[in-house]
């Protein structure tokens, strides 16, 4: 990773220039100049052309509002999030690529998201029952419900297009749903939308809703040493932008590094130098608990298991923290509507 990089324009949080040139090159095509795109964005035009840069975040929100002002279009989210491709992600965009499974690429995706959004952004993930849920957070909620549903429905658009290409599933029905906070801005031509692709309106909160079966597809881009190479990059540059996690992803991260069982919610306080009660109210500001984070954590190390080694029930179950394997089977079952031993043969069959 270049550790030389300009920051330009206005706001808090530095947003990868990848964003800006991709934003600009969309806005050409419908005949809009660069100078109309720029305008009263503190933005100079020689950024276009800049290497190594980062664009604030109002600054983009600016670019952003330009552009819907210029183009009046409903649809331009849905549009341009189809258009941004691995490449636009940098390098989180090759690890995702190199991932064994979309579940996989979404743990990354959590953990490294504010590589590209600068920290203005962020993504949780929970499992409910078979579903798993991708929840969109943005810092600033200040800026216009324009543009903040443009935030949201380009991301989740180009997140919901992208695992379509890695799975190969572009013309297949999968049932995905993509939930907004915002009121509807016309009606949506179903062509636009992948098939099985269902957008929900004045939803109580932002999301990102597929089957759990789906997140487990094996991808054929998967490269275990790219992803490795891919990874430590991500983390070098969320260290160089001196980005800390956010709450989730630090809790997920301390649940992950502790040996033998579970570790309980105030091992963990005690680890981030916070009491119970200060680490339960961020959480639940973050829109979750830690019961979610300790249950999709338990099921995404249980998946690794039953699909990469030859454990017993038992001995997984003594991994994750259950008392006995018969806990663990219950556990599973409410999270995958099938035993760990069905999914164990399913999977195998699979492969």
């Amino acid at each position: 990773m270049s550790e030389n990089f300009e920051t330009i324009g206005d706001g808090d949080f530095a947003i990868s220039g990848d964003y800006l040139i991709a934003l600009n090159e969309y806005a050409s095509e419908y005949g809009m100049t660069p100078q109309q795109v720029l305008k009263d964005t503190a933005i100079p035009l020689n950024a276009l052309i800049k290497p190594n840069i980062r664009i604030r975040h109002r600054s983009m929100d600016q670019l952003v509002r330009n552009i819907i002002t210029g183009l009046s279009d409903p649809l331009l989210p849905i549009r341009y999030g189809k258009r941004l491709t691995i490449s636009r992600h940098g390098v989180l965009g090759f690890a995702a690529q190199s991932s064994r499974t979309l579940l996989e690429a979404s743990t990354l995706l959590i953990d490294f998201i504010q590589t590209r959004s600068g920290g203005g952004e962020r993504i949780h993930f929970e499992i409910l029952n078979d579903q798993a849920l991708l929840s969109f957070h943005a810092e600033d909620t200040s800026i216009g419900s324009d543009v903040a549903l443009f935030h949201v429905l380009s991301v989740f658009t180009s997140i919901e297009n992208i695992g379509r290409l890695l799975t190969g599933t572009t013309h297949t029905h999968v049932d995905t749903e993509i939930r907004v906070s915002f009121d509807k801005p016309c009606d949506i031509p179903k062509e636009i939308l992948s098939p099985g692709l269902v957008l929900k309106f004045n939803q109580k909160s932002n999301q990102l809703c597929c089957p759990m079966s789906y997140l487990k597809t094996p991808l054929a881009s998967a490269n275990p040493a790219l992803f490795d190479e891919a990874k430590k990059e991500c983390e070098s540059e969320l260290s160089y932008l001196n980005l800390t996690s956010d709450i989730t992803t630090q809790v997920r991260s301390i649940f992950r590094g502790h040996q033998g069982k579970s570790p309980t919610i105030d091992l963990v306080a005690e680890q981030m130098n916070v009491s119970t009660r200060t680490l339960k109210r961020k959480l639940h500001d973050a829109g979750t608990t830690y019961q979610k984070i300790k249950d999709s954590e338990r099921f995404t190390h249980a998946i690794r298991l039953l699909e990469h080694t030859q454990e017993t029930m038992e001995r997984i179950a003594e991994t994750l923290g259950y008392s006995d394997a018969s806990n663990f089977t219950k556990a599973f079952k409410n999270w995958a509507e099938m035993s760990p031993n069905e999914y164990r043969i399913r999977t195998t069959k699979e492969s």
